[in-house]
């Protein structure tokens, strides 16, 4: 490695890729609940971890709820969380 990565400092990548994606992302209009980006996210998360569903939470808490109400699910799916 060139130059460390440091714990907590974000690695944004190009800033005018990132402004580019915000503005699609409020042109849209659809900022989540479904919306194409968390869609688009979710098909990408499902791709690498080679499954066909991926379902995306705002936060481990609503994940953690949606596992204990598990009968609201297929009773076969399984939550993969990683904090970062």
């Amino acid at each position: 490695m060139k130059s460390p990565l440091h714990v907590g400092r974000p690695n944004l990548g190009s800033r005018e890729s990132f402004l580019v994606r915000v503005n699609d992302i409020l042109d849209s209009r659809w900022l989540s609940n479904n919306g194409p980006v968390v869609q688009e996210f979710e098909k990408r998360v499902a791709e690498i971890l080679g499954v066909k569903h991926a379902l995306a939470m705002c936060n481990a808490t609503a994940a953690m709820v949606a596992r204990l109400n598990q009968d609201r699910f297929n009773t076969t799916m399984a939550f993969r969380v990683s904090i970062c």
